[in-house]
């Protein structure tokens, strides 16, 4: 089974000179009053060079793909496909997503062309008429062979027997339950090979045990921090820095008493769509 690196060297990210919120498929898209969040795309700028100073000074490399016109949610590009290792091959490959949302599907061509670019072998789903939002609910485990798949919102548990047999991959599936919290990068962030940060209620009630079994340490954020600071989008590329939007005070005291370092990166605009830090970055391999 393939093992997954325990530091993160390379990223993709994509320039958001394209994105707004066009249409609501997912609760935080829309204000209070039912009309669409509107996008500042100056302070979104702004922020998103923020956020790929930040990789940079954390020695990640940022791999910069331009954004396109028909695809405002370009952006969020942790979604789109899954990167992974075919032990068959012992070749870098990825699996194309099959997004559920109509809105989104024409953006996994474009990043098919990109990883083609980069030598990885592509391939696509052979299970019809499922979903699946590629990173966006297949988290790996660093250091391990452990693979955690969010299903029901976004992704069909189906695909994930697929990639089981397919490409011996170790996935343990998790039923998410509320929709604030659609794609698992929503509410398990996973911060090092042992320490996972998690919004407890936003799981069925078996998914606990099946966490606690493989993370020596579950930070467990508080429902509403979650909501307002989307700490369960925060990113962890190398075991010790977390990278996360301002304002989750107690889930930052938590991870700085497992000795991570919190940088606070503001990422309000693009919350706008529903996404955070982690869904800004295609970590690569």
């Amino acid at each position: 089974m393939c093992t997954f690196p325990g530091q993160i060297q390379t990223v993709w990210m994509v320039n958001p000179q394209y994105y707004r919120v066009e249409y609501a498929i997912n609760p935080h898209m829309k204000n209070k009053d039912g009309t669409l969040n509107l996008v500042d795309p100056n302070t979104a700028m702004k922020q998103w060079r923020s956020l790929k100073a930040k990789f940079a000074a954390l020695s990640v490399e940022v791999i910069e793909l331009a954004g396109q016109p028909d695809f405002p949610d370009l952006v969020f590009c942790a979604n789109q496909t899954f990167p992974f290792i075919n032990l068959k091959t012992k070749r870098k490959s990825i699996v194309l997503s099959q997004m559920r949302a109509p809105q989104r599907q024409g953006e996994v061509g474009y990043f098919q062309n990109e990883a083609e670019k980069l030598g990885y072998d592509v391939f696509r789903l052979e299970t019809k008429g499922a979903s699946f939002e590629g990173n966006g609910d297949l988290i790996p485990q660093p250091k391990t062979t452990n693979l955690w798949g969010g299903c029901g919102p976004r992704t069909d548990e189906s695909v994930y027997q697929e990639l089981r047999r397919r490409f011996d991959l170790n996935i343990t599936s998790l039923r998410l339950v509320d929709p604030q919290f659609y794609h698992l990068d929503t509410c398990f962030s996973v911060l090092s090979h042992d320490t996972v940060a998690i919004v407890k209620m936003a799981f069925e009630p078996e998914a606990l045990p099946l966490i606690q079994k493989q993370f020596k340490n579950v930070i467990e954020i508080p429902y509403q921090e979650a909501l307002t600071t989307f700490a369960g989008n925060s990113f962890c590329p190398d075991g010790k820095n977390i990278i996360s939007h301002p304002g989750a005070s107690e889930f930052k005291r938590l991870a700085e008493g497992l000795r991570f370092l919190i940088h606070e990166i503001d990422t309000s605009e693009f919350m706008k769509s529903g996404g955070s830090v982690f869904c800004m970055k295609m970590a690569l391999l």
